[in-house]
């Protein structure tokens, strides 16, 4: 077939836990989701300190655009 034991047996183990639980995420799902969470988790400490420094700056630096993060 041309496929290696090692991967066919992770396919094999990877489809009996999802009829296992036909909820269950895959591990692809769960890392998406892990980076999903950390990529939350930054954004909302960036927010919460942006709207604390948007009361501390003087009105004039507040039209100052904010740079795009790349993740």
């Amino acid at each position: 077939m041309g496929i290696g034991k090692s991967t066919l047996d992770k396919w094999v183990r990877d489809e009996r836990l999802r009829l296992a639980d036909p909820n269950a995420l895959s591990e692809t799902e769960l890392e998406e989701l892990s980076r999903l969470r950390k990529e939350n988790r930054i954004l909302k400490m960036e927010r919460d300190l942006l709207k604390k420094r948007q009361f501390t700056l003087p009105r004039t630096h507040r039209q100052v655009p904010i740079r795009e993060r790349q993740f």
